[in-house]
């Protein structure tokens, strides 16, 4: 029956060290084929039970966002510097909520002549305290997310057009980035629509993994910006779609 192999897989995912595991390893474990496996993991995931993963999946663990900022810390430095370059003078920038986006606001560019535009509270603090030009697209406040979302803040959005958009992503799966509410990915779409370039931004645990709400196919972006761990063979593949900027190592 549907229901209780699902919650065995809940169960199993549970057991394992990195909450995670195969689909051939879930269809082993329960003795049924990979495709029945790969058909509770669509349905799980839509219902926010389990994330997809390359391969399989994984127990959902929600973080606050002081905890998501050490995770993968170097790795969003390097992207965090490769957004700054990007920048061009007198450009209007929309720098999406995240803590992948979010490291790039210690690089970026203060010239009063570039204007940034973000739903991101913290976003909006770190670049008034370097005295960068801002706007905030304020609206229902998400305390987990530190963003705002809803309809007013996508109405501030839509009085811009954006030279560049830097859109961050719980995981770029099956050729799409996705998110985790239905209202993060509305901003998304709509940063994303009234930007001249736009950039989806991962790094490298971010790559075969998803989220329920797919908010762009990366093939009609401008890019993704990857950090320098991610391995050639994600890179190899991402780049059949799309454009793919490998962010330089710190060091470099």
């Amino acid at each position: 029956m549907k229901v209780p192999r699902q919650d065995a897989i809940l169960e199993l995912l549970g057991e394992t060290d990195s909450k995670s595991m195969t689909t051939v390893e879930l269809a082993r474990k329960l003795q049924v084929a990979p495709m029945t496996i790969r058909r509770d993991l669509a349905e799980m995931s839509k219902k926010r039970l389990l994330s997809r993963t390359y391969g399989g999946a994984s127990l959902i663990i929600e973080r606050t966002t002081n905890e998501k900022a050490k995770i993968q810390r170097e790795a969003k430095l390097e992207i965090g510097r490769q957004i700054a370059a990007f920048i061009t003078p007198k450009a209007t920038v929309y720098l999406g909520a995240g803590t992948t986006v979010n490291a790039a606001i210690s690089f970026l560019p203060t010239n009063p002549q570039i204007l940034y535009v973000t739903n991101s509270d913290l976003a909006f603090r770190d670049l008034l305290k370097r005295k960068a030009k801002v706007v905030l697209a304020g609206g229902t406040y998400e305390e987990k997310s530190n963003q705002f979302l809803g309809a007013i803040a996508e109405q501030a959005l839509e009085n811009f057009y954006f030279d560049f958009a830097f859109i961050g992503t719980n995981g770029i799966y099956n050729g799409q980035a996705t998110t985790s509410s239905l209202p993060d990915k509305t901003i998304k779409e709509l940063a994303a629509k009234r930007a001249l370039k736009k950039y989806v931004v991962a790094d490298a645990t971010k790559i075969g993994k998803a989220d329920p709400y797919p908010f762009a196919n990366i093939n009609e972006l401008s890019g993704i910006i990857v950090d320098s761990k991610l391995s050639d063979r994600f890179i190899r593949d991402l780049k059949k779609l799309c454009s793919v900027v490998v962010a330089k190592p710190l060091n470099t």
